[in-house]
């Protein structure tokens, strides 16, 4: 009996042994990493230190190193990891979005640094951050001691945020999950 055991961990750890190798390498980050799918280039995307970030296409091997610069308006990268969300848009932009809505920092041509003309609302923390057609928006959210059923959408051009008037709002709340189906919103 106790032979037979000791085949099947041998067969096991054979068989793990060629699975793992049949995957991608991996990539040992902190817990304060961000990371994202890139909608675009169907690529993973991993920021953990200030000097490179790395990409992972969905059918590669290996991570690719890309070194980058971080231009931090009044905030350190070490703060930018801690407060801020990572969204990729449809188009291939990657933005970075302050956790309680207002700053919004940028990837491209390998630096990230702010975008935007706001300040930091504090007004829509845990709320849940989507892109519909290359626009970021915030549905809810918790601010100012009370739950929000606000839509609140980034425009790229004024590099702005504001409020998406519509009559027909789901209930206030934080930290909801959502899916879109047929360019609709379910929370």
């Amino acid at each position: 009996m106790r032979l037979i055991h000791r085949l099947f961990l041998l067969s096991l750890i054979t068989v793990s042994h060629i699975f793992l190798h049949a995957q991608s390498e991996s990539l040992t980050v902190s817990k304060t990493a961000l990371y994202l799918l890139n909608k675009k280039t169907n690529s993973f995307l991993v920021i953990d230190d200030s000097t490179a970030y790395y990409t992972l296409k969905a059918s590669a091997k290996k991570w690719q190193r890309h070194p980058f610069t971080f231009i931090g308006a009044n905030t350190s990268f070490q703060q930018f990891k801690e407060l801020f969300q990572p969204i990729s848009l449809s188009n291939g932009r990657i933005f970075f979005v302050y956790e309680g809505i207002g700053e919004v920092y940028e990837l491209q041509n390998d630096t990230i640094q702010r975008i935007d003309r706001s300040f930091r609302h504090e007004n829509q923390f845990n709320n849940s951050l989507f892109e519909y057609q290359n626009t970021v928006y915030a549905f809810g959210g918790y601010g100012l001691f009370t739950f929000k059923n606000i839509i609140t959408y980034f425009n790229n051009t004024h590099r702005e945020w504001y409020d998406l008037n519509t009559t027909n709002k789901p209930e206030a709340r934080t930290g909801s999950f959502y899916q879109f189906h047929k360019d609709k919103l379910y929370i």
